[in-house]
């Protein structure tokens, strides 16, 4: 620390590379670069929201049509219902974009914005007076903030306009301003936000607050010769006034200025938005979002308090910031951006006496921030390229193979990805459209989610003709029910989904030849409840084509395994078993499934390595160590046998282990009074 204070204060001219604006210089380039890090990392992830889906494939229709759908086209339930498409122009960029370079440019594209949205906030620090290097722990604080939102989504570009907004805006002098900044540069870019992204309204209200309280002060002011109220009106309300006038130019004219207060407004819209949670439902789950937001908020907070004098209409923007804030993890981002811009624009320098001091806590800060990486990349989703997310890919690709046409049922995500990968052959039931579909058809596809046969029904009134669910979550109740209806038949199933198809005359042809008939994933022991010995043959053949079109799955693995076992062909159930726990480690009962399938086809040898394996990974698996056991009672080998059962009786002194140990050494006995 003193060897730092030297540094910085030294005033020796001939060492003019340690002088301390040179220092200062190099510190808060350091700061800088470190800050570029944190959002290549935080940035860099593959493709893992839904809603993409459904913007890529409205960019590729209004090319190919050279219109913007004003009704809904993908969907068999609210087909003609009026389409609000306010973020038409983003879908076009992100369209062309993945033309240019695929899901990887994409991704590259969302990196270079995050990138940009920092270098906008770094570069208005570096030409402001006043430069507090306590802005760098803000500034990693709203990136990391960030983070949490940045999709390859239209909502990037609010961001980005945001920011540029914000930091044009918020310097004191924005009003003396050339009118090509205030008339011609901020009407244009509203022209354009308005067709992006329904965040232009943030971007209004902001403006206008700025405008109003503008005129306001120099109203009061009494230091100053005040303007006249014409003069107020053309300096102060004139340049909002247009700026809105030009985000009215969109082709949803007034629609676009409704739209997010419709989707807002209504709680079952925002119930089925992961995003509009409060971040208090999250807080013992995510205490590490909850840092990073208090530490915007203690700027914003300190920023409202510093400016309540003299800058009020920065202190009423901050307030409704944090309130806003605090009610859903949605508006954390923009109330950062916001806060950053504020605090550069009135913050004020760190005395010299304390400049050090400051650095240091910032390093402090931005270090710690910056282990918040590793946690990130720990948990999967960075640093790299394409898809990732829960998507439906093999069901998609396997209905897309046998060219299959009809109305399909999944998960509101689901649907906007069969929109992208199937219309118009595949028309959806719902989507993240929501305003689209209206609060009852929302109601009604929760209802049919949740519950078993009654369900059912609603389907089938709906002319529903396909259903796509989740194999593994068991909050899907409709999926009990469908998987033993006489009315429903399962064609493909993978580790992600499981597909059926109504027995009907429009899927005749398809159930002919993609239907399964005896295996069912589902079903205990991977085969249906009606299922004979005699049909081993059939199960088997079912199993490989199952295999077949998703030979990379742990459950079609799973289930051949399981279909030559009951066919009797022990070494390929061992085989398949084996792939299975390759591919899923953590199911370490397949480990005891490969030992069993060996111990009935008769090889001991093998059988005995993997019950051994099994055994390592499950210690108190009891049924793994009597078979194993009794394979090498079977050889002779009795203090073996008796070695392995008593492992048992160490965490279980009740097991029936205790039985075979005595038969054993039963055994034993009669074996030397025989010699004897």
């Amino acid at each position: 620390m003193l060897f730092f204070k030297v540094i910085v204060s030294a005033k020796n001219p001939a060492v003019s590379f340690f002088s301390r604006e040179n220092v200062v210089k190099y510190i808060y380039a350091l700061f800088s670069l470190w800050i570029v890090i944190i959002v290549a990392v935080t940035s860099l992830f593959p493709i893992n929201n839904y809603d993409i889906w459904w913007h890529l494939k409205t960019g590729e229709y209004i090319v190919s049509e050279r219109s913007i759908p004003g009704a809904d086209i993908y969907s068999f339930t609210a087909e003609g219902n009026d389409w609000i498409t306010h973020e038409w122009l983003a879908e076009l960029i992100f369209y062309a974009v993945y033309s240019a370079g695929g899901f990887d440019l994409l991704i590259i594209f969302k990196v270079l914005m995050a990138a940009l949205i920092a270098a906008i906030l770094l570069f208005n620090f570096y030409k402001s007076d006043n430069k507090n290097p306590l802005i760098f722990i803000l500034l990693m604080a709203a990136i990391c903030i960030g983070s949490y939102r940045l999709f390859a989504r239209p909502h990037l570009f609010t961001y980005l306009f945001l920011a540029a907004l914000a930091v044009t805006i918020f310097v004191p002098s924005y009003f003396k301003r050339s009118k090509i900044v205030t008339l011609l540069f901020i009407p244009m870019l509203f022209l354009f936000w308005a067709s992006i992204h329904s965040g232009f309204m943030i971007g209004l209200g902001v403006y206008w607050v700025i405008g109003i309280g503008a005129a306001i002060e120099d109203k009061f002011n009494k230091t100053k010769s005040r303007l006249s109220f014409y003069e107020i009106l053309k300096k102060f309300l004139l340049p909002p006034a247009v700026a809105s006038l030009a985000a009215l130019i969109n082709p949803n004219g007034v629609n676009a200025f409704t739209y997010p207060f419709l989707l807002a407004s209504d709680p079952v819209f925002k119930s089925a938005i992961a995003e509009m949670v409060s971040p208090f439902e999250i807080l013992a789950t995510d205490r590490l979002y909850w840092l990073l937001l208090i530490v915007v908020i203690g700027f914003a907070v300190y920023g409202l308090i510093r400016n309540l004098k003299k800058r009020p209409t920065i202190s009423f923007i901050l307030l409704i910031g944090v309130i806003s804030s605090l009610l859903s993890i949605r508006n954390a981002y923009e109330f950062a951006i916001l806060t950053v811009a504020a605090s550069v624009a009135t913050m004020g320098a760190i005395s010299r006496r304390f400049f050090s001091t400051g650095v240091l806590v910032t390093l402090i800060f931005l270090i710690s921030f910056g282990l918040y990486t590793s946690d990130y990349i720990k948990s999967g989703r960075g640093v790299r390229l394409g898809i990732g997310g829960d998507f439906p890919q093999g069901a998609a690709a396997f209905l897309k193979e046998i060219n299959y046409r009809g109305n399909i049922y999944a998960p509101l995500g689901w649907g906007s990805y069969l929109i992208w990968s199937g219309w118009p052959d595949l028309r959806v039931f719902i989507d993240g459209r929501l305003l689209v579909y209206g609060a009852d058809l929302l109601n009604e596809y929760h209802y049919i989610r949740q519950n078993e046969a009654s369900a059912l029904e609603r389907l089938a009134g709906r002319g529903t003709e396909a259903v796509a669910i989740p194999i593994g979550q068991m909050r899907w109740q409709i999926r009990n029910a469908i998987a033993v209806s006489p009315d429903w038949q399962l064609c493909y199933f993978d580790d992600k989904s499981v597909v059926y198809l109504m027995r009907n005359e429009h899927n005749r042809g398809w159930l002919e030849n993609y239907g399964f008939n005896k295996i069912d994933p589902l079903a205990p022991g991977y085969v249906g409840r009606e299922t004979q010995r005699a049909d081993t043959a059939i199960i088997v053949e079912e199993a490989l084509r199952a295999y077949e079109q998703s030979p990379g799955s742990v459950t079609t693995s799973a289930v051949l395994a399981r279909a030559y076992y009951l066919n009797g062909k022990y070494t390929s159930a061992a085989d398949y078993y084996k792939k299975a726990a390759a591919l899923a480690p953590m199911m370490t009962d397949f480990l005891y499934q490969v030992a069993n399938s060996y111990h009935r086809g008769g090889d001991l040898d093998s059988a005995a390595v993997w019950y051994e394996k099994a055994i390592e990974t499950m210690p108190e698996y009891e049924q793994a160590y009597f078979e194993y056991g009794a394979i090498e009672a079977a050889r002779g080998r009795y203090e073996k046998a008796i070695e392995i059962w008593e492992r048992v009786l160490r965490f279980n002194p009740d097991s029936q282990a205790k039985n075979f140990i005595e038969q054993v050494e039963k055994v034993m006995n009669e074996v030397k009074s025989d010699s004897g």
